[in-house]
């Protein structure tokens, strides 16, 4: 779109006689840097988007895995563990540390 409209302002400032042929050729050149520059931005948005897609699913992914665990000083306990008087219980999905009596 930028470039349909550039290229009619170019297009008129020649026909007008406001720009000499040597001008427009330059104004032609920028606009096509300007053109290239664009469609670079667009490859390299497009491959971040893709980045940042793959990264969202894995981090989805390992939640979804580290849900059945309940954690102390980053390791990992499995659901029905006893440790310092808790529990560790799995209710509703998310596995949580929980006070533990024997009944």
């Amino acid at each position: 779109m930028k470039k349909i409209i550039l290229s009619a302002l170019a297009c008129t400032a020649l026909l007008t006689g406001c720009v000499s042929q040597d001008k427009g050729n330059a104004m032609q050149s920028q606009l096509n840097n300007q053109q290239r520059q664009i469609n670079e931005l667009s490859v390299r948005l497009q491959s971040a988007e893709s980045r940042l897609s793959k990264q969202e699913e894995k981090l989805r992914n390992e939640l979804l895995q580290s849900s059945g665990y309940c954690y102390l000083n980053g390791a990992r306990y499995s659901t029905g563990t006893v440790l310092y008087g808790r529990i560790c219980q799995n209710q509703s999905g998310s596995a949580s540390w929980q006070v533990y009596s024997r009944r």
